[in-house]
Formats: C-alpha cells, sequence, structure tokens
C-alpha cells in the first residue's frame, strides 16, 4: 500500500507510546540533525530510510523510523502490517547501531503485528524473522535463537520453493549456528541437504558446487570426522581433474587442504602422513609455479604451504625460509596483495594447537571450571619467537594462583611452533608476545602445592643497618 500524500498531524502518540517510544520526538522534527526539512509523506520518509542504512547511517534511521511510527498513530486507516512493516525497519536500525534490547522488543512486535494481520506464513515474516534470530544469537540465547532459525527456513522454504536458489546461503548460515552450539549432527544434515540441493541445480559433476563441498569437508574436519573429510577433498579433486585436468590451478586450494589435513593430524591411510603432507604441498607448488592462471594468492597459499612443513616437522630453519622469501616475493610483486604484507608476514603465526580456553584441546577445562567446587587460575606470559619459529626467552608476567602452573604452562609453550615473521623477504625475530592460560582446579590441589613451600610470594628480607663506629 502506497504512503503518497498522507500528511502528519502531530496531535496523537498513543500508538508510539503503547511501542515504548519517546515522547520527546516529535512529528515533523527532522530524522538527523543534517535533514532541515522533516518528510511531507511516507514515500519519502522510507525512501529515506533505506539510504540512510545503506550509507551505515544507523542513527538516523532510528530517528527516521520512530517519526515513521509516530505519524502512522495519527492514521485511522493504518494497519497493523504497515506497521509492523515499519517496526521491523526500526529494529533493524537498533540492531546494527548496538541497541540490542530495543531492537529485540521492536523484532518480537514486529513479527506479532505482521503474523496478527497476515498468516503465519507469510513472507512479510522472513526478514524480520533472520534478523531477530541473528541477533538472539550473537546475543547468546541459542535455544530461542535455533527455534527463530528454523522458522525462517520453514518460510523461506514455504514460499520460495525448496529448490530456491537463495536457500543453500541459508542453509549454511544456519549450519554455521549449530556448529558454534555443539550440534554436529543437525549442523551436518544441513550441510547434507545444501549439497543435494546444488547438486540438483548445476548438476552432480558441475564444479558450482565445489564451495558448498568445501564447507561440508572442513564441517567434517572440524567435527573430529577426519577421514569422511579427506574422502571429501579427494571427491574433489576428483571433479576437479575430470572438468580441468590435473593441472588446473583448482586443484592448488583442494591440495592445500589435504595436504594440512595430513600435517596436522598426522592421518595414516596406508601411508606415512607427513609424508603425504609433503607430496600434496610439492604438488601445489608445481601447479602454482606453472599455471598462468594461478593467482597471487594460490601461489602465496602452495609455498607458505612447503615452509610450513618445514618449519613444524623438520626444524630446518633454512629451508622454510627459502619457501616463505618465495612467498613473500610473489605478494611483493602484485600491486594488489604487496600492502597486505605487513598483514600477512607482519607477525608470527601459529602453527600448531596452543593449549588456550578456545582450544578444542582443551575443552575439558572449560567443562571443569563450570562443575561445582571448581576454581579457576590463570597465567600470563610473555616471549619472543626466533628466526625458526620457535619460542624464546619465554617470563611469567601474572599468575593466579601465584606460581601454581608456571612451570607446566611454559614447557607446553616451549613445544608450540609459529611460522615466523618476515621484513623485506627475510625472517626477523619477533618480540614481547603475550598469552593467556586460563585453567581449573580444586582447593586439595593448591593446598598440596602450598605444602610444598613453593606457593607463597617470597617476603623481602629486612637488613639492620650497622651503625658506624
Amino acid at each position: 500500500m502506497s504512503f503518497r500524500n498522507r500528511f502528519v498531524n502531530p496531535t496523537q502518540l498513543s500508538f508510539c507510546l503503547l511501542l515504548g517510544l519517546s515522547a520527546s520526538v516529535t512529528v515533523g522534527a527532522a530524522p538527523n540533525a543534517d535533514q532541515t526539512e522533516s518528510p511531507v509523506n511516507f514515500d519519502s520518509a522510507v525512501q529515506a530510510f533505506d539510504e540512510q542504512f545503506q550509507n551505515g547511517e544507523f542513527e538516523a534511521c532510528i530517528d527516521t523510523g520512530k517519526w515513521m511510527l509516530m505519524a502512522l498513530a495519527d492514521m485511522p486507516n493504518a494497519t497493523s502490517l504497515e506497521r509492523g512493516a515499519i517496526l521491523a525497519k526500526l529494529a533493524r536500525a537498533q540492531h546494527r547501531a548496538g541497541r540490542l534490547e530495543p531492537a529485540q522488543q521492536n523484532y518480537a512486535a514486529a513479527l506479532d503485528l505482521i503474523s496478527n494481520e497476515t498468516t503465519h506464513l507469510d513472507e512479510q515474516l522472513e526478514q524480520p524473522t533472520w534478523e531477530y534470530a541473528r541477533l538472539l544469537d550473537g546475543a547468546g540465547d541459542a535455544s530461542n535463537a535455533a527455534q527463530l532459525y528454523e522458522r525462517a527456513l520453514h518460510l523461506h522454504t514455504v514460499n520460495n520453493g525448496v529448490q530456491s536458489t537463495g536457500l543453500a546461503d541459508y542453509l549454511q548460515e544456519v549450519s554455521d549456528f549449530y556448529m558454534r552450539i555443539g550440534d554436529d549432527k543437525q549442523a551436518r544434515a544441513l550441510q547434507v541437504y545444501r549439497v543435494d540441493l546444488l547438486r540438483r541445480q548445476y548438476g552432480r559433476d558441475s564444479l558450482e558446487i565445489l564451495p558448498a563441498l568445501y564447507d561440508y569437508a572442513a564441517m567434517l574436519e572440524k567435527t573430529g570426522d577426519k577421514i569422511g573429510a579427506q574422502n571429501e577433498y579427494r571427491d574433489i579433486m576428483r571433479r576437479i581433474v575430470k572438468s580441468e585436468g590435473r593441472r588446473s590451478h583448482l586443484m592448488i586450494p583442494v591440495t592445500g587442504r589435504l595436504a594440512n589435513l595430513f600435517l596436522y593430524n598426522e592421518m595414516y591411510d596406508g601411508y606415512d602422513g607427513v609424508k603425504q603432507a609433503r607430496r600434496y604441498y610439492e604438488v601445489m607448488m608445481k601447479i602454482a609455479e606453472r599455471n598462468e592462471q594461478a593467482t597471487t594468492a594460490q601461489k602465496v597459499q602452495a609455498f607458505s604451504g612447503m615452509g610450513d612443513y618445514y618449519t613444524l616437522k623438520t626444524n630446518n630453519a633454512v629451508k622454510a625460509e627459502s619457501f616463505y622469501r618465495k612467498a613473500w616475493q610473489a605478494m611483493a610483486a602484485d600491486p594488489k596483495t604487496s600492502e597486505q604484507l605487513d598483514e600477512y608476514f607482519g607477525d608470527p603465526l601459529t602453527l600448531n594447537d596452543l593449549p588456550t580456553v578456545h582450544s578444542t584441546n582443551f575443552a575439558y577445562w572449560r567443562d571443569r571450571v563450570r562443575r561445582r567446587g571448581m576454581k579457576r587460575g590463570s597465567v600470563v606470559v610473555r616471549y619472543d619467537v626466533g628466526t625458526d619459529g620457535r619460542m624464546q626467552n619465554p617470563r611469567v608476567v601474572e599468575s593466579e594462583p601465584y606460581r601454581f602452573k608456571d612451570f607446566l604452562v611454559v614447557k607446553q609453550l616451549r613445544r608450540f611452533v609459529h611460522r615466523p615473521a618476515m621484513r623485506d623477504g627475510e625472517a626477523v625475530v619477533s618480540r614481547d608476545h603475550e598469552y593467556r592460560f586460563e585453567y581449573a582446579y580444586w582447593d586439595h590441589e593448591y593446598n598440596e602445592f602450598l605444602e610444598k613451600g613453593i606457593g607463597r610470594p617470597k617476603q623481602p628480607r629486612t637488613v639492620a643497618a650497622v651503625a658506624d663506629k
């Protein structure tokens, strides 16, 4: 319904007050400080809102949205559908501006208004449902976010069909959500659905479905199904070979993922996993050097991967640096990537898993913290990284409880390896990196530690002054 030529009378604000809007925003006031005249009809207001939203002027959008809602309060023929649509716009602007609490309230109110005016399957419910789910997801309300994501998927399939071109992206988004909350089974089911959908659209052997296959394989790898991920990557390789040949530049990323899978998991598939990793890295480099279609990013991936292999598995710093230098030179020679050298090579990159509270290897410690009777401790270590990628000069700068786990944390950190920082194509020492490790412990563990007499800070000695004779 068009809102053209609906002029505003600033006499009724009851609808706005019911929605919890501030009465201090008067109808006829400019939506933002830069605008000298307020819109005279809803068409110009909606157009102004859309332009402000595209330009990232979310505070101005909020003022414009309130202006439209207050104007609707004076229109006896305005429907709940129109009010819900404007309220959803306002909620989006508040969401982007970081005003999460009013945005959440307005999303819920908009969904109620729209569904009461139409049906629970109306297509106008889809966008605010997606936005509301994303807000709750970001706020950590996983239970309600899951319900809204499922509802949004259902709305999309009902209104656009099960083979909608946009459905694949939504499936990926919801799958990522389930991965974050630890529901691997549901995440995998949605990934399989996405792959099947794209296969029906483009054909089983089409290269258009490669991104979906990559995402599915990566999901299997993250959830611990290493063999399944390996098989999926090899299936991608077969598709590329069948369509483009063995020397296609498309082979570079998939061989890189297989090489990383073998290198970091030391998998065995009839062969030594580390040797398999080196084999795939060599394939990557050959294609990157000989194929004219290979991009700079692919060349950097190939050379860096080979350098990582020598750093992590052979401790051959000279050989590793030669490959890192090739990657650095490839980036420096391309004007499109030369400005990214400091971002890519400026700081060391950790090549193996660190024992942090975010690490998959130390999820057990996160669980222990939540158990009854457990206490939380932390150690902060400052260290340097040498040209060989190994840690140098570690020193504890913070420890709570004092000295309790210092030795174990430093001992563990010495095992980890980094890709060294590069300056002008040469590996350099990088100094003063800081790392925080958090852990959980029982009281009796700490008491036993105290009994050894090393858990309390040393008191400074007091030396009595000797009078001069």
